[in-house]
């Protein structure tokens, strides 16, 4: 089984002798749980090879259903114990010769989707000739068709970034080649690897040392700011606690630790200090982004501005009806729609929260995850709100 894979991939002997041991380490490990079968003669139960199969291709499966995009075999219960390890054994010789590009996990998978359908059409033809994408003049190797392209590019970009004293958009990290195969725009690569590609752009050395790129290709949907609002930004959901805790507390400090109508009435101020702090956050969450913009996809730009508008349009709501309640009274009807804002606001986090405690609720957003709308609603909320977690 190794020995075809090493024929059409053109996989290096070693890694094939190490990887054939890797394999049956697996199988026997899980053998060992299930127990030993009945009969003299030594076999492989099915339910090991499952278990390695579905534990060694977990990531793929969930790479295919997040872009969404179906795996190379239609389901898994028409595939057979002898093609769950062919799979299996396929992914693990890719991995041993990864190097680097095993820091790029979707990378991984987008790879092993593509040698497991040239795999397939091998099968089909029942001819056991070199793939495609491992074919050259110099011979049959996965390592240099395959890997040695994309290693390339990522140490390049590595070089480009002065001992770590580059700015964090001057070059591409582990984290943006990998973040560019959550999308079908990783299909543009094609395969064989389309080299011509912008992502597959090298820096060129300039005068003075100095690095650039002759066909620009910039960050995925992150770019790293050096500044100190990073404080506020990345640890918001901690400064609105304080902050509102700080509220309250010197609210009913200053009111001789009575709760009366009163007390009530300025305590329903944290509602426009909520928002107004959620403001602030999706405004840095524009400014944070800046420099992605161009590469970053639609979706997530989508995300931010709208989010951005949500919390825009919530605080001057929100503020604009509490000075209102105050100067018109409890008994004003400004002062009973911003109880009733609030309340409902307050109430649909809480149950959103909580049902996503729940195991079963949890797992069906997973399983709806592609729909653009859940999306939208999950990172909105992001899980908890302030008014759950504390």
């Amino acid at each position: 089984m190794l020995d075809l894979l090493q024929c059409v991939f053109g996989f290096q002997e070693g890694n094939v002798k190490n990887q054939r041991e890797h394999v049956v380490h697996l199988l026997a490990n899980e053998q060992s749980r299930l127990g030993k079968l009945s009969g003299n003669e030594p076999k492989i139960d099915e339910g090991a090879v499952h278990v390695v199969f579905s534990k060694s291709l977990d990531n793929y499966i969930k790479w295919c259903n997040y872009l969404p995009l179906h795996p190379v075999w239609n389901n898994t219960v028409s595939l057979t114990k002898e093609k769950k390890l062919l799979y299996v054994c396929l992914y693990y010789l890719m991995w041993g010769e990864a190097a680097n590009v095993r820091f790029l996990p979707e990378g991984l998978c987008y790879i092993f989707h593509h040698l497991a359908r040239e795999l397939e059409e091998v099968l089909q033809k029942q001819t056991a000739e070199p793939a495609e994408s491992c074919n050259s003049n110099d011979g049959v190797s996965f390592l240099n068709q395959v890997i040695s392209p994309l290693y390339e590019i990522m140490a390049a970009e590595a070089a480009n970034n002065k001992g770590g004293r580059a700015p964090h958009s001057a070059w591409r990290n582990y984290d943006d080649f990998n973040e560019f195969f959550w999308s079908l725009k990783c299909f543009q690569l094609g395969w064989p690897w389309k080299l011509s590609n912008p992502f597959f752009s090298k820096p060129s050395r300039k005068e003075k040392g100095l690095l650039s790129r002759n066909h620009h290709y910039g960050k995925t949907s992150f770019v790293e700011h050096r500044t100190f609002l990073h404080l506020y930004h990345s640890f918001h959901r901690l400064w609105m606690f304080l902050i509102m805790m700080f509220q309250g507390l010197t609210i009913i400090a200053f009111n001789n630790d009575t709760f009366d109508k009163k007390t009530g009435l300025q305590l329903l101020s944290l509602g426009p200090t909520y928002v107004v702090m959620k403001f602030v956050e999706s405004l840095l969450d524009i400014l944070m982004m800046y420099g992605a913009y161009s590469t970053s996809r639609g979706s997530a730009i989508t995300r931010v501005l709208w989010r951005f508008c949500w919390f825009t349009v919530s605080s001057l709501v929100i503020c604009y009806l509490y000075v209102k309640a105050l100067q018109d009274g409890t008994e004003s009807a400004a002062f009973k729609i911003y109880v009733f804002v609030i309340s409902a606001y307050a109430g649909v986090k809480i149950i959103i929260g909580l049902l996503m405690s729940v195991p079963c609720c949890h797992g069906l957003t997973e399983a709806c995850y592609r729909w653009s709308v859940v999306r939208l609603v999950k990172w909105m909320h992001q899980v908890l709100s302030l008014f759950c977690t504390f």
